[in-house]
């Protein structure tokens, strides 16, 4: 694992600045967050791709400021709320409810029927993970936001009885079948 701080910082600016960007109806709070501490970034040519009397800051290479802005930063969050692990753990890293029906392959040949999430967080702090037609045993993580002081994670109904540390990733062992992981992130 890395340090799993990025993805606290990832759901900071997915759920702040993206949507600040649209508050006024004309996307001109829209601030280019993704490199403003870039070393080149500037406002004057020659390296600005834009015109230097609007060009905020600037990359040097064409578009290459709007990859994570408008409509490319919500899809490329939301294809990344489920990784697999090198290890081969399911890695559930953002929450938010989606779901697939589609089975879902692991290594070592283990497969996952369907997987849901459900929750309104970041209005909630509850998020219900539901997998079902697992076809042997894994480890599933789950990101513990590193300003969650006393994280609760419930399987079938049963509280886990295992330290669970803010700003790390938790593992949880899924057994054959069908479980259902309760996330409960209590807020200050």
């Amino acid at each position: 694992g890395g340090d799993i701080g990025y993805l606290d910082q990832l759901e900071r600016v997915a759920y702040n600045a993206l949507p600040a960007a649209f508050f006024n109806g004309t996307m001109s709070s829209l601030i280019y967050y993704q490199q403003m501490n870039k070393i080149d970034a500037t406002n004057s040519p020659p390296k600005c791709e834009n015109d230097a009397s609007t060009c905020q800051y600037c990359y040097g290479l064409l578009f290459e400021c709007c990859v994570a802005n408008h409509v490319q930063g919500w899809p490329k969050f939301v294809m990344r709320q489920i990784q697999l692990s090198s290890e081969g753990s399911l890695v559930i890293t953002q929450y938010f409810s989606s779901e697939t029906n589609r089975a879902i392959q692991l290594l070592r040949g283990i497969t996952i029927g369907s997987l849901a999430i459900e929750t309104d967080y970041p209005f909630s702090e509850t998020v219900t993970v539901k997998l079902e037609g697992v076809s042997a045993p894994f480890q599933l993580e789950v990101r513990i936001p590193g300003w969650c002081k006393e994280a609760q994670v419930h399987v079938d109904g049963k509280i886990l009885n295992t330290n669970i540390l803010p700003g790390a990733m938790h593992p949880i062992q899924i057994e054959i079948g069908s479980t259902t992981v309760e996330l409960v992130l209590p807020m200050e």
